[in-house]
């Protein structure tokens, strides 16, 4: 995951929460919340498991938007629409699920 971080850090502040608010809710260190936005860690599975099920998205969003999608994009021409439409709808259901909140 090349950008996990920035991931997480994009989804929180779009539900407008701390990083110590986070790390309260899934029970870490706000060490280790700031640690992975600033790529210094990567998260363990169980520990973005936690982070999917507080933001109430499904298992793997959270990868797959960490992903290399541009590499993905150039490595297949024809992947490329689906790569942008999905990284889009996922975006945008986090941002509904984060406005309703």
């Amino acid at each position: 995951m090349k950008n996990v971080g920035h991931t997480l850090a994009s989804i929180r502040q779009r539900y407008g929460f701390s990083q110590k608010t986070i790390a309260d809710k899934i029970g870490v260190s706000l060490d280790l919340v700031a640690s992975i936005e600033k790529g210094r860690r990567q998260p363990s599975v169980p520990t973005l498991e936690k982070f999917e099920e507080l933001f109430g998205i499904p298992n793997g969003v959270i990868a797959y938007l960490s992903s290399d999608l541009e590499a993905i994009k150039r490595s297949s021409k024809a992947l490329a629409p689906l790569v942008d439409s999905t990284a889009s709808a996922m975006w945008a259901a986090i941002d509904a699920r984060a406005t309703a909140k």
